[in-house]
């Protein structure tokens, strides 16, 4: 009946198009390029339970998540990913656990005596190790100019803790 309508794109556009999002080479939007400071300190503040510019909370799924599109000019977002996914993990962890002492306290005012410990030991613990994040937050808004924080030198930093 009618002839079919004529589209602008290229051939090479329309073999893309449908592959541009699930490849990593695929060239990001400039507006979602962020610096390793910025991402420290979003890290910083996921790991003390709060959503951030880069990263959310999903109540769905109870789990931290990067925002879509976040990424840095000098990391592939494989790698970049790769070293986001170990602080996504933990501070879900962390969050979780948060969610768990919360839901027992609720849930059971005046817990057997066991329980009541438990719960008291693991809310010492959730608060001390947010506390190191937030004492993280804290030297990295003091830096000096001259050196920026990594999120690689915090990992570190990190796995040197000792907690005794």
């Amino acid at each position: 009946m009618g002839a079919e309508p004529h589209h602008s794109r290229s051939l090479i556009n329309k073999i893309y198009a449908p592959m541009a999002n699930e490849f990593p080479f695929a060239t990001p939007l400039p507006s979602l390029r962020t610096n390793e400071l910025q991402l420290v300190r979003c890290v910083l503040r996921m790991l003390q339970g709060f959503s951030s510019s880069l990263f959310s909370w999903d109540h769905t799924e109870n789990r931290f998540r990067i925002n879509s599109g976040v990424y840095v000019t000098h990391l592939s977002l494989k790698s970049l990913h790769s070293l986001l996914n170990q602080f996504i993990h933990a501070a879900t962890c962390l969050q979780l656990v948060e969610i768990t002492i919360k839901r027992i306290e609720t849930a059971l005012p005046r817990p057997p005596p066991t329980l009541k410990a438990f719960v008291t030991s693991a809310s010492a613990w959730l608060k001390r190790l947010r506390n190191i994040a937030l004492k993280e937050e804290v030297s990295t808004s003091n830096a000096d100019g001259i050196s920026t924080p990594t999120l690689l030198g915090f990992k570190n930093s990190l796995s040197s803790l000792d907690l005794d």
